[in-house]
């Protein structure tokens, strides 16, 4: 060993104690550097929704407001604030305009932000936001009146593969998700859907209204819009848009496939985003809430009662699943003919 390093050299003491010193001080910093490590909200969270008060989106904020509230799962206080208008573009820009960083306002949508996207019904850029939550799935129906000719799934294929303009279907949004769900089995079935007699409204209930009163012959909507009409025998429903059946009171209609429609199941899943460029911590924050939020009961039963499914992702499954699905959507409108030029985007 070289001459003034060995262990019991005036050297190495110094070392020992300047060892001693870093470390004391590493200890002391360790929980400074991880109280800010952790983040949560300090002021009013809004929770944005591009539909209107009493929507399907609107009512799946309020409860987990209330469930947020009521349990103390997130400490500050959540407002919930309506932006419809755009197929929830509107929605999206306000939450990117000039809130990047900002953990105190979220975002929930439907596939419809996406689809509209993908064919270039408006230019907002939804990818800049910073995804946090899937909060579940609906699935689509297709009904028409009880009065109607048309008995069933096969039925409206028949009618509508040798004339496509002899019915008038009704959908929320054109370039929508359930619009696109719509074009997309009836292809499948083998319709011309080029020649499609198509009427859209601003929103389900629009829509809904309108079949009741016999101004569209069919509509396709989500399972809990359909509910209380199929109940109560107003409309008769003549399959749906799902994996497997649904269960409950449409335990007794075939899905698509069943009726040898071999058509995509698209459905009506639920997505929350943040800002663009939320920290680490801040996402983390929401991780927590999101996933206490869907383990409640309370959650379970509401989720229940409206035919939603309990598929929760978090912050990282959610940003894989929504690349995924842009892609699937990007593809699908392709080959169904509906993409327009896109403006700039914003």
């Amino acid at each position: 060993m070289a001459k003034g390093v060995g262990v019991g050299s005036p050297l190495c003491s110094i070392a020992r104690r300047v060892a001693r010193v870093c470390l004391m001080a590493l200890v002391a910093f360790a929980p400074a550097a991880w109280a800010q490590a952790e983040w949560k909200p300090d002021r009013n969270v809004e929770f944005i929704i591009g539909a209107t008060p009493g929507s399907q989106l609107d009512t799946i904020v309020r409860r987990a407001q209330a469930i947020w509230q009521e349990k103390g799962l997130v400490e500050a206080p959540v407002t919930p604030v309506n932006k419809a208008g755009g197929s929830q573009s509107i929605a999206t820009a306000y939450l990117l305009n000039q809130r990047a960083g900002d953990g105190h306002y979220l975002e929930v949508f439907y596939p419809t932000l996406l689809s509209s996207y993908a064919i270039g019904n408006h230019n907002v850029d939804y990818s800049r936001a910073t995804p946090l939550a899937c909060l579940g799935s609906e699935y689509y129906v297709w009904a028409v009146r009880a009065d109607s000719l048309i008995q069933s799934g096969k039925d409206l294929i028949a009618r509508l593969s040798s004339d496509p303009g002899s019915l008038s279907m009704g959908t929320s949004n054109i370039g929508g998700i359930g619009h696109i769900q719509m074009l997309s089995v009836l292809k499948a079935g083998g319709v011309n859907v080029g020649k499609l007699k198509m009427v859209g409204f601003k929103g389900g209930s629009e829509a809904r209204t309108a079949l009741l009163g016999g101004h569209i012959d069919t509509n396709s909507t989500s399972g809990s819009n359909m509910l209380g009409d199929k109940q109560s025998g107003k409309i008769r429903v003549i399959a749906v848009n799902a994996p497997k059946r649904l269960g409950g009171a449409y335990a007794d209609i075939p899905t698509w496939k069943e009726l040898g429609v071999d058509a995509p199941v698209i459905s009506g899943w639920t997505c929350v985003v943040g800002a663009q460029g939320l920290s680490q911590a801040q996402i983390a924050y929401w991780d927590r809430a999101f996933a206490a939020l869907v383990k409640t009961d309370e959650w379970k039963s509401d989720a229940a009662r409206r035919l939603r499914s309990l598929e929760y992702k978090n912050s990282s499954e959610t940003r894989a699943f929504l690349k995924a699905e842009y892609q699937a959507l990007q593809t699908l409108v392709k080959a169904l003919g509906v993409v327009k030029p896109r403006k700039n985007s914003r």
